[in-house]
């Protein structure tokens, strides 16, 4: 259905592609190139961007076939590697930027939102006592790969109910010789610490 490109490749990493070209008023071509790259494993292809900079292409993004996200890389981790995954080698490529534009008072946010329910938006699935509602880690590499150092960790502390969301706040670091989190700091839904 609708427009097929194939490329009988007999290796991995052999792709279809279509390359988008314009030139600028000094007659500067620049391209981008859109890929389907097979991966070698059961049918399994990824979805690469290239872009085009100083006369090379390089990868921009991919969306790899289990559906996640690569912005600057095209490795994932086993213990860091979510559905968006961003690599950089210096501060201005290792960084995510949320903006907001507006003549108001608010400013931009972040949401993690726990559920009890499998089904994405439903109103059910209440969350329980002691339920994870949501954790920012801090990994650092220990020459074997990424440890965690530190986590910031939203913990149900009681039952919740209608209009009524009981939650502490954990501050949890490892200590030197060791490479398991411990609480160090806990604020109550009470206001204790």
């Amino acid at each position: 259905n609708g427009i097929k490109i194939f490329n009988d490749c007999t290796t991995d990493n052999g792709f279809a592609g279509i390359e988008l070209a314009a030139t600028d008023g000094d007659d500067y071509y620049g391209s981008t190139l859109l890929k389907s790259i097979a991966t070698g494993t059961n049918y399994s292809n990824d979805f690469v961007i290239q872009t085009r900079h100083s006369g090379n292409h390089a990868e921009a993004l991919r969306i790899t076939s289990d559906k996640k996200l690569l912005l600057g890389t095209t490795e994932t981790s086993s213990n860091q590697s979510g559905l968006l995954n961003v690599f950089g080698t210096d501060g201005n490529t290792a960084f995510v930027s949320i903006r907001r534009g507006s003549d108001n008072s608010s400013g931009p946010r972040l949401a993690l939102c726990k559920s009890r329910n499998t089904t994405d938006g439903a109103a059910s699935g209440v969350v329980q006592d002691g339920d994870i509602l949501g954790t920012i880690h801090f990994y650092g590499n220990d020459s074997q790969g990424f440890e965690e150092g530190a986590a910031i960790q939203a913990v149900m502390d009681d039952t919740p109910g209608s209009n009524d969301m009981p939650t502490s706040i954990r501050f949890q670091v490892t200590p030197n010789g060791s490479d398991t989190k411990v609480d160090r700091m806990i604020i109550q839904s009470n206001g204790r610490v």
